[in-house]
């Protein structure tokens, strides 16, 4: 069995933040030397803001590996020698960096390979290193006798039929680096359109893109919606069915790695999450 209690969090914290600590600067010497290349290749002010693109195909252009020969094509024409070492420093740096960042990785797999969680983790299309080491080291199945424990300490329980929210001189009461890590593994999940997940994602999101309320509902729980307004708006819609398939994972999750643990399950929870899903779509932001 892995390290337990605190020494093990602590121990996730550890390789967690060194990992973070290599490739946050990584990825600001790269961007960096990225930006400096392609406005000067496509000839725009470095220092004026730019519209966003909708397509966004170009980046292809400008992955890493392509801004060295990029930056020798534009070199004679476009950049003097003091500008070339500059960009190209700044391109080593980041090199050096990312060396520094998979050492890390290295680490952090290792560590992984010590923990029963990650051997149904792994197996989860969507699931990288990075987010489950993160799952294990923001919640705590110890301390979770059911998973509506995971929710709240995610955000994503519900207050008075809404989702609890950042107020101005409030305390949060709950994780806010756990809610985002929900959302990236949501968004994961969609775009790897993992097995089960992206299903549920999809019709969970036409239900509530369907769904009528009467008039009046909508406006006395959301602050943008007139008392005429009958059906979510979609980007309402597309956050519910986001939120929906993060709060089933974590059911799973939960699930799971009780059972490995050798604690109490309480499987009619989530028969009863599935049961009630198929007639009632729940009310949360």
């Amino acid at each position: 069995m892995a390290t337990t209690g605190l020494a093990r969090k602590e121990l996730i914290a550890i390789v967690i933040d060194t990992y973070y600590g290599w490739q946050n600067p990584r990825k600001a010497f790269i961007n960096s030397a990225r930006n400096l290349i392609r406005k000067k290749i496509e000839d725009l002010p470095l220092r004026v803001p730019e519209d966003k693109k909708e397509n966004k195909e170009y980046i292809n252009r400008y992955i890493d590996n392509h801004l060295e020969e990029l930056l020798e094509e534009i070199y004679s024409e476009e950049l003097t020698e003091a500008e070339k070492n500059y960009i190209k420093n700044f391109i080593e740096v980041g090199k050096a960096l990312k060396r520094e960042e998979y050492k890390v990785k290295k680490m952090m797999e290792e560590y992984l390979e010590t923990e029963p969680m990650w051997q149904w983790l792994k197996n989860i299309k969507g699931i990288s290193m990075v987010l489950a080491i993160n799952l294990l080291r923001y919640f705590n199945i110890y301390k979770a006798k059911h998973p509506s424990s995971f929710w709240k300490y995610a955000g994503l329980h519900v207050k008075d039929g809404v989702a609890p929210k950042r107020t101005k001189g409030k305390k949060l009461d709950f994780n806010i680096e756990a809610r985002c890590l929900l959302w990236k593994i949501a968004d994961s999940f969609i775009k790897q359109r993992t097995p089960k997940y992206r299903d549920m994602y999809d019709r969970v999101k036409k239900k509530y893109l369907e769904q009528e309320y009467p008039k009046g509902y909508l406006a006395s729980k959301f602050s943008k919606y007139t008392k005429e307004d009958t059906k979510l708006t979609p980007l309402h819609a597309e956050l519910r069915a986001r939120r929906y398939i993060a709060k089933q994972f974590l059911i799973d999750f939960w699930t799971e790695w009780r059972g490995r643990e050798g604690l109490p399950v309480t499987p009619p929870y989530s028969a009863k999450f599935h049961s009630e899903s198929q007639n009632k779509i729940e009310i949360h932001k």
